[in-house]
């Protein structure tokens, strides 16, 4: 095979391979994505296996019973999948993503909110990325729900975000400059729609007082959760992230909700330009 023949057919595989890629990362973050859903459709091809290894032994013909083996080989997996997502959805696991950059991303949690949004993290950088999605779901809240949104975040003067850059071998002042830059478009979205956020300024005096979850609220029904894995150069957009809901079992949410609300307790909530509310 000639060299130029090799080089044409890498270059096809490579594209197939980023097609493919594009089409999962789509997959992931679309709605009918979720433990629920995926355990309908397992049990529906589980329920199918079941069938077919029936009918197989009915029929007793000459291929029957390796046909059989293949239905059996296909079914014992898929009911351990449905297993698996059954104890998810009973627990009000959602889904589980192995990071923002592959999974659900920061404009579709903002797209999500309709009536309230609360957010525990470091710098809010990567939602204030999404200026214009963020405005939106601002004025939403206020209409919808009547209260602003509500951001629990590290001071941009903090000491420990110097360390975390050391850690993460990245440039002097990029995440102090994320941070400072994520605080003046959080100062710029309140003017331009004339609402104050509430805002909680922690001042953590070493790694360990930073918060142990990156907590994401949709309408006090929904939560995004991720690690507080710090120091990372690509922002915490790898860490694993997990969706849940409180509608099917209110037991995983309310833990979350109530480490944010100890969370808040701890700082005062207050606008960035206004002082304590």
């Amino acid at each position: 095979m000639s060299e130029s023949i090799v080089v044409k057919v890498l270059g096809y595989l490579v594209r197939f391979l980023s097609k493919f890629q594009s089409l999962e990362h789509k997959l992931l973050r679309h709605q009918f994505f979720t433990s629920r859903n995926v355990l309908i459709l397992v049990s529906a091809f589980q329920l199918f296996y079941f069938l077919l290894a029936v009918v197989l032994i009915l029929i007793r013909n000459d291929y029957a019973w390796f046909l059989f083996l293949v239905a059996l080989l296909n079914f014992v997996p898929s009911a351990m999948v449905a297993s698996l997502l059954r104890g998810h959805v009973r627990a009000g696991v959602v889904k589980i993503d192995s990071g923002a950059g592959t999974g659900l991303d920061y404009e579709w949690s903002l797209n999500q909110v309709q009536e309230s949004f609360s957010f525990l993290g470091v710098g809010a950088t990567k939602l204030t990325e999404n200026k214009d999605a963020f405005r939106k779901m601002a004025i939403r809240c206020v209409k919808n729900g009547g209260h602003p949104p509500e951001l629990l975040l590290c001071d941009p003067g903090s000491q420990v975000l110097h360390e975390l850059e050391t850690q993460a071998e990245v440039s002097k002042h990029r995440f102090t400059g994320n941070v400072q830059v994520s605080k003046t478009a959080l100062e710029t979205i309140e003017d331009e729609i004339n609402c104050k956020f509430l805002i909680g300024r922690y001042q953590p005096k070493s790694k360990g007082e930073l918060p142990l979850f990156r907590l994401l609220f949709i309408d006090k029904k929904i939560c995004l959760i991720s690690s507080g894995y710090y120091g990372n150069s690509d922002l915490g957009r790898s860490i694993p992230q997990l969706l849940i809901s409180k509608d099917a079992h209110p037991g995983l949410f309310l833990v979350f909700e109530r480490y944010f609300n100890q969370f808040r307790s701890r700082v005062n909530c207050q606008s960035d330009s206004e002082g304590v509310r």
